[in-house]
């Protein structure tokens, strides 16, 4: 069975997928204008350190250059960028191994710091590959299809990994329920 994929790309999106095959700076200029902070967002939220998510945007963003003639445009040119910014946050958490990610859930609401704190804990505790689906979905937004083109998965094991990692957090966060 074939997965669903955001496949319906706009004329601007084709003629700007056109521009980053081809290396066009302009594209990438826009591509930045455009996407610049929420990658900044996802960085941060993945990597727990705002200072270290701006490393890994510019160094997302030079691999994509370095890489844009394979880019093949069946999918949006945000959701190829989100993807290599996804393996480059996961490529720095696995050099840091030891040390778990505290995560900065910058769109929280700010009215209780111990929740935030108890939630940022127990997202770090979370297997990366639970934890980068929590944030693109809960945190960023994203809607299940595209995380699934993002991550190159069906969208139906990005549901599953969405639902177990909510089942993991609910365990975490409840610990007394989970074993009443």
């Amino acid at each position: 069975m074939t997965t669903n994929r955001v496949t319906a790309l706009s004329r601007v999106e084709v003629d700007l997928a056109e521009g980053l095959r081809n290396g066009s700076s302009l594209a990438f200029e826009r591509l930045y204008r455009e996407q610049g902070n929420r990658m900044k967002s996802i960085a941060a939220n993945m990597l727990g350190s705002r200072s270290e998510a701006e490393d890994a945007v510019h160094d997302a963003f030079v691999k994509a250059f370095r890489c844009a003639g394979q880019f093949d445009g069946r999918c949006p040119a945000e959701h190829w960028l989100i993807r290599i910014l996804v393996n480059t946050c996961r490529d720095r958490i696995r050099l840091r191994r030891p040390a778990g990610p505290e995560v900065e859930l910058q769109r929280a609401p700010r009215e209780d710091h111990a929740l935030r704190m108890a939630l940022r804990e127990a997202i770090a505790q979370l297997p990366e590959r639970q934890r980068t689906v929590f944030l693109l979905h809960s945190v960023e937004g994203l809607r299940h299809a595209e995380i699934a083109s993002i991550l190159d998965e069906a969208e139906g094991t990005v549901r599953g990994v969405l639902f177990e990692a909510r089942k993991r957090l609910r365990s975490i966060l409840r610990p007394a329920e989970a074993g009443a």
